[in-house]
């Protein structure tokens, strides 16, 4: 029950913040609200999330078995002004009984912090990485135990923002014909980067937790008593539509190098192991321009990496990446493109280059429709796709 309440917080909240904004102030655009939340799932891992199973086939001969089975999910994420840590063990289980043992812990985490001064920039550092080990013994049967373990450090200069937050809540007080100011949108936007952290709180009533919640998102807005209003207003195809121009848009810049220690094990009928070591040195620039009808974003890396389980021993990868995206000042309407390099010396195609341009068409509420151009494995295939989406009744 509390997740599927979490859902629809979750969507009623993106959706909110997925509306898009025409003008709003660049000095927000770097908004990092500090939270923190934990969160400890179990259930079982049998079959439809038993804890046991006991069977008994009464067929000669008859046979007896039992499994125990448990499923942990823990979740830690902390925000600062300066710094985050993300702690996870998503998938890590645990399976005994007279089939077997079967232990499977899977954990990764991330630390990273914006408090180091590189020259005249501002820098930051960090590190994290993931494991894996898992260990089946059936009865009877061949053990296995397989572990891999991949740790990184990463250091630079930059920081990149999430946009979307501002530019939606300014669009989304104006949709509601609501006065829109910098203090104001701040105190929304605030408001709803925290939502995590007030929707994981443990509780007993969690419907009491969520209305809470939406009655303080109203209050931000000046829409006191009208909580419904303020929840389904997405509910409009035209701003369904346009809610998805600004996801994932970011805004700042940063340049890094990263190194990436990998080591593999595996052990069963026969035993093998593997390490690797890649050094990453890349950038990224996201920014929006002519004001603020084109995103542009563009991010390169080049990786040199040594692999002992690779066919070459030694070898280095290289990519790119360029975005761009138009908004026309009819929000009806929007244009996005790509285009990304990739050079990979293991591959069948070493070089490949793919475009790919998508003009988006809200021709009016019940028909959307979409056309564009993909190019793909560097002028090899050319493809021209058109769709559209339509109620006719």
């Amino acid at each position: 029950m509390k997740k599927v309440v979490l859902t629809i917080v979750m969507i009623v909240s993106f959706s909110l913040f997925s509306v898009i904004s025409a003008e709003s102030s660049q000095s927000l655009y770097t908004l990092n609200v500090p939270y923190s939340y934990q969160s400890l799932y179990l259930s079982g891992q049998l079959g439809s999330s038993e804890v046991i199973q006991i069977e008994i086939d009464t067929s000669a001969p008859v046979t007896f078995r039992a499994d125990i089975g448990i499923d942990g999910d823990y979740d830690f994420i902390s925000n600062t002004e300066d710094t985050k840590l993300e702690l996870s063990s998503a998938g890590t289980y645990a399976r005994v009984g007279s089939s077997g043992i079967q232990i499977n812990a899977a954990g990764d985490g991330e630390y990273k912090t914006y408090s180091l001064s590189i020259g005249p920039f501002d820098g930051f550092y960090g590190f994290g990485g993931s494991a894996w080990v898992y260990l089946n013994v059936p009865f009877p049967g061949t053990t296995t135990f397989n572990t891999s373990i991949r740790p990184y450090a990463t250091a630079g200069i930059g920081r990149l923002y999430s946009i979307a937050s501002v530019k939606q809540v300014t669009n989304m007080l104006e949709y509601l014909d609501l006065e829109v100011t910098d203090e104001k949108v701040l105190e929304i936007a605030t408001y709803m980067e925290k939502r995590n952290e007030f929707l994981n709180t443990y509780t007993d009533d969690y419907a009491s937790l969520f209305i809470d919640y939406i009655r303080g998102l109203t209050e931000k807005y000046g829409m006191e008593g009208k909580e419904l209003e303020l929840i389904y207003a997405t509910l409009s195809e035209q701003l369904d539509f346009a809610l998805q121009r600004y996801n994932g848009l970011e805004y700042g810049w940063e340049a890094y190098v990263q190194a990436s220690p990998g080591l593999f094990f595996e052990t069963s009928t026969t035993n093998t192991f593997s390490f690797d070591f890649a050094l990453e040195i890349g950038g990224k620039w996201a920014m929006l321009m002519a004001d603020e009808t084109v995103y542009v974003e563009a991010a390169a890396s080049v990786t040199p990496t040594v692999n002992t389980s690779a066919t070459q021993l030694f070898y280095v990868l290289a990519d790119a990446d360029l975005i761009a995206r138009y908004f026309f000042p009819s929000p009806r309407m929007w244009v996005d493109s790509q285009l990304s390099l990739n050079f990979n010396p293991l591959n069948f195609t070493t070089f490949d280059l793919d475009i790919e341009g998508e003009f988006n068409y809200l021709i009016q509420p019940n028909f959307t429709a979409f056309a564009g151009a993909r190019m793909i494995n560097t002028f090899d295939k050319l493809a021209l796709f058109a769709g559209a989406n339509m109620r006719l009744f």
